[in-house]
């Protein structure tokens, strides 16, 4: 190995690390030494994407093009520069220009679909990342990308074969000594014993066991491995389902076959009763908390659950986030109250709409909004209108029949589809999409018009 090959294996490791820094500092020493690397001033210039230093990236980007002006990885690169800086234009020009200098550069098919799909050019996003799965028909991304926007455009035949992308499902079941013991179910054999187990984040889980209520008409018997937050509530509502929340409690003889949960709407999405069951609750909340938890509340103020953001877990905040100001606007002067749905530290958020929008905020400490969902499902069930972000209060409040109006980002996860304002899954959930990137006025306008008809009714 020579010596400028072994320093960038050096940056490289540390880059893998996360330690874009490092990596530019380390490296400008390295390019005074090797000026015509342009691998060394490319991977400065993808240090300086990752910390949002993007004109110092395009910087590096065009002193690349300097040394090679027909590196396709360099145009790539510039495409998603463009792409996040929301430069739709000059973000399709670069990703062209690197298709065009190579056909085969599927890396550039994935990133122009995402561009599409992130403006809502469904179509285009489809074919393109098609195009991109004839060069490489195991890039899992492209399959994953294709199976979002086939669902969210309700295409469910070709889209939930896609979405078993996913997760590497058939390697999971190989290496757990339970669920490689059956095969999994093609959702045709009615007399069987099912077992499905849970993949997924909260909010996902809710939305897939809905489909509970088809499933529960179609097998003889149903075991599920659920979260353990949701165990209580699941089992009040569906009493004739068993539930567990660790697997080893299951045996190999308690069960035919299995499935994941993010595989019922492959096998369920072509009986007819498939979106037949939205008109009534499939979640029972605590009518003892419910009715405890409205004896401190004040009997003629409407009450209004909000929620607004959702977190990673590094604790970034994603771009289905709301910023507090806006319900503040939206229920600034009316005879309301508000509770906190939102999990998390919120306390300066809850401050800011008592000090600055003058709201009456009732904050019941004692129900852990991320640990207790019994409790925020009894809380939920108390108000009157629940507003929030899409997140899992959503799924939950939806659960519950509880009349909600959630903010939709302009490309939703794919059970919102691309259109509408009435959900397919939840008939008391009203959507208000984003028209525009980055935009919430549409939305906030359209939700806060019909906030004052929901206002003028009597409590």
């Amino acid at each position: 190995m020579n010596l400028i090959q072994a320093e960038i294996n050096k940056l490289l490791d540390l880059f893998n690390q996360g330690l874009f820094r490092d990596v530019i500092r380390k490296s400008d020493d390295l390019i005074k030494k090797f000026p015509a690397e342009k691998f060394i001033v490319k991977l400065q210039g993808v240090c300086h994407l990752e910390l949002k230093e993007f004109a110092l990236s395009e910087r590096k980007f065009k002193e690349c093009l300097l040394l090679d002006e027909n590196d396709p990885e360099i145009f790539n690169n510039l495409g998603i520069l463009f792409h996040r800086q929301f430069q739709y234009q000059k973000s399709l020009k670069n990703f062209a220009k690197a298709i065009s200098l190579d056909k085969n550069y599927f890396i550039a098919f994935n990133n122009l679909g995402c561009l599409f799909r992130d403006y809502s050019l469904f179509d285009d996003a489809i074919k393109t990342f098609k195009d991109g799965l004839t060069l490489n028909q195991q890039n899992v991304e492209l399959h994953q990308n294709l199976s979002h926007c086939l669902l969210i455009t309700r295409q469910f035949e070709l889209g939930s074969k896609e979405y078993n992308w996913r997760w590497p499902i058939d390697h999971i079941i190989k290496n757990n000594t339970l669920l490689s013991s059956k095969n999994m179910w093609n959702g045709k054999d009615p007399n069987v014993r099912l077992l499905l187990w849970r993949e997924q984040g909260l909010g996902d889980e809710i939305f897939f066991l809905n489909f509970l209520r088809n499933l529960r008409k179609k097998v003889k018997e149903i075991k599920v491995i659920i979260d353990g937050r949701l165990k209580t509530i699941y089992e009040k509502s569906f009493p004739e389902v068993k539930f567990y929340i660790k697997q080893k409690d299951i045996l190999k003889d308690d069960f035919d076959f299995h499935l994941p949960i993010g595989n019922l709407i492959e096998t369920l999405h072509h009986y007819e009763d498939f979106l037949n069951y939205k008109s009534f609750p499939y979640l029972l909340s605590d009518q003892n908390k419910v009715n405890s938890l409205k004896a401190e509340l004040p009997k003629q103020k409407k009450i209004i659950g909000i929620a607004w953001k959702t977190l990673y877990e590094a604790g970034e905040i994603d771009n289905k986030s709301i910023d507090i100001s806006i319900f503040g606007n939206l229920l600034k002067d009316k005879n309301c109250v508000i509770i906190s749905l939102q999990y998390g530290d919120v306390q300066s958020e809850l401050e800011v709409l008592r000090n600055v929008y003058g709201l009456e905020i009732f904050e019941f400490p004692s129900v852990d909004r991320w640990t207790d969902i019994d409790g925020l499902a009894a809380l939920i069930d108390v108000c009157h209108l629940v507003i929030s972000s899409s997140n899992s209060i959503v799924h939950l409040a939806g659960a519950l029949r509880k009349p909600t109006k959630v903010f939709l980002p302009l490309v939703p996860s794919f059970w919102w589809f691309d259109k509408g304002k009435k959900s397919a899954w939840y008939e008391s959930v009203q959507l208000y999409r984003q028209k525009k990137l980055e935009s919430w006025s549409e939305p906030y306008y359209d939700i806060k018009r019909d906030i004052e008809i929901f206002f003028d009714t009597d409590v």
